[in-house]
């Protein structure tokens, strides 16, 4: 294959620029994301508070995250755990 483009260099660079006007089309069709969209289906937060009551956990943190995400779309459960640490 070296020995035909040696012998031929019209035909290499008739093949490089097919190669380039190829790429030169593709380019509008191509993806780039700089994040990708992935979309979670699960999220989970854990925040601990040593030495704390359950009933200090629910107003210090779960009301909280619960009043911070309040304003989200498409959230279909939510839930909050409060438990008394050991």
């Amino acid at each position: 294959m070296i020995r035909f483009f040696a012998a031929h260099p019209t035909a290499a660079n008739l093949i490089m620029l097919v190669l380039l006007g190829a790429g030169a089309i593709s380019i509008p069709s191509l993806q780039r994301e700089t994040f990708p969209r992935i979309e979670p289906r699960r999220v989970e937060v854990q925040v601990p508070y040593p030495g704390a009551r359950a009933e200090t956990v629910e107003d210090a943190i779960c009301l909280r995250i619960e009043d911070a995400v309040d304003g989200l779309t498409d959230l279909k459960e939510l839930t909050c755990e409060a438990v008394q640490s050991l």
